[in-house]
């Protein structure tokens, strides 16, 4: 978009302009004070830095999506940045975000995905509730979490290239692929995210998924 066009949607381009460099202050605010707090590192969080260190990628996202109309390249940056600090708060959503946003993940970051969906290749027990925890990388806390993963490791080819085959299995049979759970800004139902990531897996186009 460009400014005439943002304008005729009735969005200033000056305040929006204003409400990036807002947020994305803000953002550098709540770090500055968790750095003066003298965490470091990739330990666990305890639960006031682990609000902090959310507020601030959550801050960083709501500025991309504002930076989208104009800024489409700061935009980019801005959502990387978001990603890696949800990933800090060990969100699933921050892999997402990453390889969106720049079209790739580090080796570390490539490392990691692989890892958690790893554990996606094991056979789904009756109850998912039953499974036992994993011991080597933090599990997806909820449906959403895991669609991300999911997503991630399917667009990832080193990834999938050596899980495919236990992921497909893993996407055919879990109930979620029949779910109804809202996933993302727009509450797209979970079995849409599900069904575009088998067609990854089968290295289908996305948009070959009936809506």
């Amino acid at each position: 978009m460009n400014a005439e066009e943002v304008l005729e949607i009735g969005i200033d381009p000056t305040a929006l302009g204003h409400t990036v460099d807002y947020l994305e202050a803000h953002s550098f605010g709540v770090l500055a004070e968790v750095d003066a707090a003298g965490v470091q590192g990739s330990g666990p969080l305890d639960g006031s830095t682990w609000i902090a260190v959310a507020d601030a990628a959550s801050a960083l996202r709501d500025a991309a999506e504002w930076a989208l109309m104009l800024q489409p390249t700061r935009a980019r940056s801005l959502l990387h940045r978001a990603g890696l600090l949800f990933e800090r708060i060990g969100l699933d959503y921050g892999f997402f975000l990453a390889a969106s946003s720049v079209g790739r993940l580090t080796n570390e970051q490539l490392e990691l995905v692989d890892a958690r969906a790893e554990h996606l290749q094991a056979a789904q027990p009756e109850n998912e509730r039953d499974r036992p925890p994993p011991t080597d990388f933090i599990a997806p806390r909820n449906p959403q979490q895991l669609t991300y993963l999911l997503m991630t490791a399917a667009a990832s080819d080193n990834v999938r290239e050596r899980l495919g085959p236990g992921l497909h299995t893993y996407v055919e049979e879990s109930e979620l692929r029949f779910g109804a759970v809202p996933v993302g800004a727009l509450g797209t139902p979970i079995r849409d995210w599900w069904a575009i990531a088998e067609r990854m897996l089968r290295r289908e186009s996305p948009d070959s998924v009936r809506r």
